[in-house]
């Protein structure tokens, strides 16, 4: 399998006003969040009312369909306080965040078509933004502090990872170093 490029992702925008601009431009995690939903357009307009004060960069929908709500250099409101390496840290600050639509209850809880694409769009985020490791693409549940969404259910994060890693394995060498035992100190809240 091919490494993808942005082009072939068919990527829809669809701004949300929920976002500011991020204070540090360094990038260094890729965030899986859960919708609690598996109807794509309430998710979106849930996401893009600024009511709601909580967005993602983007949102993959059940049949496979990207689309992109906040500029990848902005702030989108998808993570809060987190936990990572260790170290307590603002993830919105410093990550981009990807919603997947789904409850995690459904047969299936995510289609194939969400795992392909969802594979496809971390693959290219990886390559078009090199600081961030593959090690530190995680699911919000896992790094949340007190707070979280999914993805919810069962969710199959290795299929996801194995994905990437079918894809950047013709572009270059995958970057397989072991996560770091402490975290940057610019990395704090």
């Amino acid at each position: 399998m091919s490494q993808p490029d942005r082009n072939s992702l068919s990527i829809i925008p669809m701004a949300s006003p929920n976002f500011d601009y991020r204070r540090h431009r360094t990038l260094l995690a890729i965030v899986l969040h859960g919708t609690g939903s598996n109807d794509g357009f309430e998710v979106l307009a849930r996401l893009r009312n600024p009511a709601s004060r909580a967005s993602a960069h983007y949102l993959v929908d059940r049949d496979g369909q990207i689309y992109q709500l906040v500029a990848d250099k902005d702030r989108a409101w998808h993570a809060g306080p987190c936990r990572l390496h260790g170290r307590v840290c603002d993830l919105d600050e410093h990550a981009i965040g990807i919603g997947m639509v789904g409850d995690g209850h459904e047969d299936p809880p995510y289609t194939p078509a969400q795992y392909e694409r969802l594979s496809d769009l971390v693959s290219v985020l990886l390559k078009e933004h090199g600081t961030i490791p593959p090690h530190n693409v995680v699911c919000h549940e896992d790094v949340a502090v007190g707070h979280g969404n999914g993805p919810f259910g069962k969710f199959d994060f290795d299929s996801v990872i194995q994905g990437v890693r079918e894809r950047r394995a013709g572009a270059a060498a995958p970057d397989d170093t072991p996560a770091p035992a402490q975290a940057p100190p610019w990395l704090e809240l």
